[in-house]
């Protein structure tokens, strides 16, 4: 799942419904025969996950995609292990983009952006989307989906 998504993301920055959709219903599938509580459970997780996680796709901060993702995750890792994997998902995205900010020069340019989107969502309370891609562009973009992977790795290795 998170590998044919990190590959989706890195070549085309968008997760497609239908591979989201895929995974669904194999995780699914093989729940229903484990019982109600299996699927409640799963079900838990990812809703929990996609209420968090809407918050930053409702400001454009992370992609639809990202955010279904996640709460595929959760709900099939569990909350926690779940949270873990996105928690070094969101670490790894944020060490790439700090490296992207130094590569390109562009941390003053962002920084004050970033400060100037927040003073202005503030003061006019309306919802102003932090991400165009009209405007930003392509460089920006960090494929979370690929962080997401390597969260998962990392999670695996350390054994938690």
């Amino acid at each position: 799942m998170l590998a044919g998504a990190a590959a989706w993301d890195l070549w085309t920055h968008k997760i497609p419904n239908w591979w989201l959709g895929f995974w669904l219903v194999q995780i699914l599938f093989p729940l229903s025969g484990a019982g109600a509580f299996s699927i409640l459970q799963f079900l838990a997780g990812a809703a929990m996950a996609a209420a968090v996680t809407g918050t930053g796709f409702y400001f454009r901060i992370i992609g639809a995609g990202d955010s279904k993702l996640i709460a595929l995750m959760c709900g099939y890792l569990g909350i926690g292990r779940g949270f873990r994997t996105a928690a070094a998902g969101f670490i790894i995205g944020a060490i790439w983009s700090l490296g992207k900010l130094v590569y390109y020069r562009q941390a003053r340019r962002r920084l004050s952006y970033f400060t100037a989107w927040i003073r202005q969502s503030i003061q006019t309370q309306k919802r102003i989307p932090y991400f165009r891609r009209d405007r930003d562009g392509d460089q920006a973009v960090i494929p979370l989906a690929v962080c997401f992977l390597g969260g998962f790795l990392v999670t695996i290795f350390i054994g938690k």
